[in-house]
């Protein structure tokens, strides 16, 4: 009788501490969604005004003029309206990528109990530069060519092998150590399959509740996104415990 009432105990505790981490990270998610959402809108915006005002000094049918001065001086006002429109890109994606290192460090070190350092940061930094950048990359060049059916498979990939480094790395010391035990026992058949039945169960719930009609029905999926992740991360962080060690 005694063993029951502690094993009840436990598992009402395991609940409990494991609620108050998915509420934790849906919490600390969404501040993070909520930031980089500003950050895209406010320099999305300064850019296309600053390009609405500078494009309307450019004289296109200048460019056609026999006045070799005239066209230079339009070709020199592209370049610039070019130049920082790239510009505003590549500082959005700096900032972006500080912001993903902080959130993403922050929260797999919490989870796991670790001590957060600017050090740890740094390492969050490196390896999602590591990540990222060929990721975004070979999107692009998927996307271009056609190839959705493989840019979804890659998406799949990407996901499940970047949330076991942001683990690994939480509680290992070196960027490369992390990335290359996350390709070498990431191969694991239990993890994997219960990382494909979750996504299934995404899908199929995203499904549902995408043919219901609501007046903000954005909103809707994103608050469930969050919400799924939040778990899913949970989950996924107390599998990698038992079978990554």
């Amino acid at each position: 009788m005694g063993k029951k009432i502690k094993k009840s105990r436990s598992e009402k505790d395991n609940f409990k501490n494991n609620f108050l981490k998915v509420l934790f990270v849906f919490l600390w998610d969404s501040l993070f969604l909520l930031l980089s959402s500003v950050l895209f809108f406010v320099i999305g915006i300064k850019a296309s005004r600053f390009a609405q005002n500078n494009m309307d000094k450019i004289n296109f049918g200048g460019m056609l003029s026999s006045n070799i001065e005239v066209v230079n001086a339009n070709y020199a006002a592209i370049k610039m309206v070019l130049f920082w429109l790239v510009f505003w890109l590549v500082l959005s994606f700096v900032i972006y990528l500080l912001l993903l290192s902080f959130f993403k460090g922050t929260l797999w070190l919490k989870l796991n109990g670790k001590k957060i350092s600017w050090k740890k940061f740094f390492k969050y930094l490196i390896m999602n530069l590591i990540y990222i950048i060929p990721f975004t990359l070979i999107s692009f060049w998927m996307y271009f060519n056609g190839m959705f059916s493989s840019l979804f498979f890659l998406i799949f990939l990407f996901f499940y092998f970047y949330t076991i480094s942001c683990y690994y790395l939480s509680i290992k010391e070196k960027v490369w150590n992390t990335i290359k035990s996350t390709f070498v026992r990431g191969l694991n058949l239990k993890i994997i399959f219960r990382y494909v039945l979750f996504s299934v169960l995404f899908f199929f719930l995203n499904y549902v509740f995408s043919n219901f009609t609501f007046s903000y029905k954005i909103i809707f999926n994103l608050f469930f996104y969050v919400i799924f992740l939040s778990v899913f991360k949970i989950y996924m962080n107390n599998i990698f415990k038992v079978e990554l060690k």
